[in-house]
């Protein structure tokens, strides 16, 4: 089964990031996806539905989370069975629809009726981090809990039971949490982001969603905490995800750009020479047509993770620029270090002994680098397109000059 991760961007509703479990069970690449609706992987849950069963209780705030069973569309036309939570939240300052599924397919074939079945779908439940108290007003006890509830807070359910609020929630003393209650509304719907303390004394963010209701005549908080986490911690990785290439794992093209600007203006403030070493693949073309676009991707994660091994000192920066092209920024290095490092990635790359099976030049796999520094002791360059532009000067004279080597720029 897989366990796979939605995000969706509450305003365009089009998907903005898929885990690669959901990415591979859909058999879509993320940028295919992010040109796509739910509807169109969902096309049995009509626009109303969505709307009515999911969305509005979201939006209104009358659920923290929606939990539904449908079927999600794969781009081969097969579908499958899929337990979805979904739930809304800000990241990174916009309202998002994040999506939780879990492929049960395998499940629903082997018999949807049984008893296991049930189980499963209980478990899963009862593993997900929502907690549900009922709590005594008076006595900020809860007397009915469930079974995610204390768990995540590391407590046995008799222990649990014997907790006050103010025990376990850190932001608010106990005095504070029950002047908030005894301003409680009958019917109220509050919501609020707090910290619980584990019995570890471990810290964990939570959303809580708290209505005072009557229950056989008495007042109780119905309460829903959620953890949220894992989901702060995914939000930081979010924003991390927006300058790292998908397919190399290194940086893209957008974190190349800033961390270019931001070092140009380091070195020009402290009069520091800037090198910048431009990469290609020598015919990659003809070895992707060739070998099949798998085999091209596998080379470029290999040629990307040896590039970004070979120049890791702090301050380095290895880059995909675009397609088989590389581009490596080397702070405070002058000319002779970068012909050092350009030198140093060839040869690694070479090491790596890669077959190709139609290249002019070798039986394996090699690279043309180009390199040029700016001097601004003597600003010998006036911006940072000039030295991208002499790079790839460098590296036009390498590939003419028969590939395989690392050229300077010479004017």
């Amino acid at each position: 089964s897989f366990n796979e991760v939605y995000v969706i961007d509450a305003e365009t509703f089009k998907f903005t990031y898929l885990n690669q479990s959901a990415l591979m069970n859909l058999g879509y690449s993320l940028t295919e996806m992010q040109t796509m609706t739910p509807h169109e992987i969902n096309p049995h849950l009509s626009r109303q539905q969505l709307i009515d069963q999911i969305l509005t209780p979201l939006i209104t705030g009358e659920k923290g989370f929606v939990t539904h069973e449908t079927r999600h569309l794969r781009k081969n036309g097969t579908e499958y069975d899929a337990q979805v939570r979904v739930q809304r939240m800000q990241l990174a300052g916009k309202p998002n629809f994040v999506v939780m599924a879990n492929d049960i397919s395998e499940a629903k074939k082997k018999d949807e009726e049984t008893q296991e079945a049930k189980d499963r779908y209980q478990t899963l439940f009862d593993l997900s981090p929502v907690g549900i108290l009922l709590i005594d007003p008076a006595t900020q006890k809860a007397f009915e809990f469930n079974h995610t509830a204390h768990q995540q807070l590391g407590y046995t359910a008799k222990e649990f039971a014997k907790l006050r609020v103010g025990d376990y929630e850190t932001i608010e003393t106990s005095e504070e949490v029950a002047s908030k209650i005894s301003q409680f509304k009958l019917g109220e719907k509050i919501s609020f982001a707090t910290q619980h303390k584990t019995k570890k004394g471990e810290i964990r963010d939570v959303r809580v969603f708290v209505q005072l209701v009557k229950l056989s005549g008495r007042p109780a908080l119905f309460s829903v905490f959620q953890d949220i986490t894992e989901l702060k911690q995914y939000e930081r990785a979010l924003e991390e995800y927006a300058y790292i290439d998908p397919l190399t794992q290194i940086a893209n093209r957008r974190q190349f750009d800033q961390t270019f600007e931001n070092e140009w203006r380091r070195s020009e403030r402290n009069h520091t020479p800037l090198s910048l070493i431009m990469i290609d693949i020598d015919f990659f073309k003809v070895y992707n047509d060739i070998l099949g676009h798998q085999a091209g991707d596998t080379c470029l994660q290999q040629i990307a993770k040896t590039i970004h091994t070979s120049a890791s000192r702090a301050g380095e920066l290895t880059a995909r620029y675009g397609g088989e092209e590389f581009v490596v920024l080397l702070p405070n290095n002058d000319i002779a270090s970068a012909e050092k490092m350009a030198e140093i990635i060839r040869h690694n790359i070479a090491a790596l002994k890669l077959p190709h099976p139609d290249s002019d030049i070798s039986n394996y796999v090699t690279i043309s680098a180009g390199y040029s520094v700016v001097d601004f002791v003597n600003k010998t360059i006036d911006s940072r397109s000039q030295l991208l532009k002499q790079a790839d000067d460098a590296l036009y004279k390498a590939k003419k000059a028969g590939r395989n080597r690392a050229y300077p720029y010479k004017n």
